[in-house]
């Protein structure tokens, strides 16, 4: 087994006392632990999806990203006089 999939565990040393009461605020506001409230906030900093985040996203992926590439670009083109503004329309 790899380590890259076993579970990591660390501690935090030295927390600030206003990191520490933003993070007690967080986790209270979720209603979740301390532990569940900083891997959500570091899951969130570094972009990572979770498993259930992760299956809309390909969800979603299989609907918008059906439409190939040249087809899309001729859809760009059918907006483009949606974009032109009309300044008239704003005196």
């Amino acid at each position: 087994m790899s380590t890259a999939t076993l579970p990591v565990n660390f501690t935090i040393h030295g927390l600030d006392p206003e990191v520490a009461k933003a993070l007690r605020d967080y986790a209270d506001r979720g209603k979740t632990s301390l532990n569940a409230a900083a891997k959500d906030i570091l899951r969130r900093f570094f972009r990572i999806p979770t498993a259930d985040e992760q299956a809309r996203i390909e969800a979603w992926g299989r609907f918008f990203g059906s439409i190939p590439k040249e087809d899309g670009e001729e859809w760009l083109k059918t907006l483009e006089p949606f974009e032109q503004i009309d300044e008239d329309m704003w005196k």
